[in-house]
């Protein structure tokens, strides 16, 4: 299986940095166990909006990197 595109955009407002770091941990959780792996939207962007850019996510510390770690 392969989990195709994805971001760490949620659409609930007043979300905090806590609830894009569960949201982002839950997700990798899940697509790491996909046999042919998964593709985040996009390495980086260039607008204000970090959780559409991979990169950047990791830097806030919405997605964990360590989370990828394979069984």
């Amino acid at each position: 299986t392969f989990a195709g595109e994805w971001s760490n955009q949620v659409d609930v407002p007043g979300a905090t940095d806590d609830d894009f770091t569960r949201y982002g941990t839950a997700q990798l959780t899940v697509y790491k166990d996909a046999s042919f792996g998964c593709g985040f939207w996009s390495f980086k962007t260039l607008d204000e909006n970090i959780h559409w850019d991979f990169k950047r996510s990791v830097e806030k510390g919405h997605l964990r990197l360590p989370s990828l770690a394979m069984k």
